[in-house]
């Protein structure tokens, strides 16, 4: 990841907008630069910013949980 450039680009490229997900109480992520792109996690338990796919796992890739953070 890049760090701050203060520029127009880079905060529209940081920024996602909260969708309901695939399962009841959790969360997707949708790119507000790229409409129709997702973060969702793959196998390797990395982060990645793909185009939606009309898929179960697909949808269950991109569904994250929110908790309270750690203290």
């Amino acid at each position: 990841m890049d760090t701050d450039d203060r520029s127009a680009i880079f905060r529209k490229d940081t920024t996602f907008c909260p969708r309901p997900g695939s399962t009841a109480g959790s969360v997707s992520l949708e790119s507000y630069n790229y409409p129709g792109r997702y973060l969702r996690h793959r196998d390797n338990l990395q982060l990645w910013l793909d185009p939606s796919e009309n898929t179960a796992a697909y949808r269950a890739s991109r569904s994250f949980v929110l908790v309270a953070p750690w203290t």
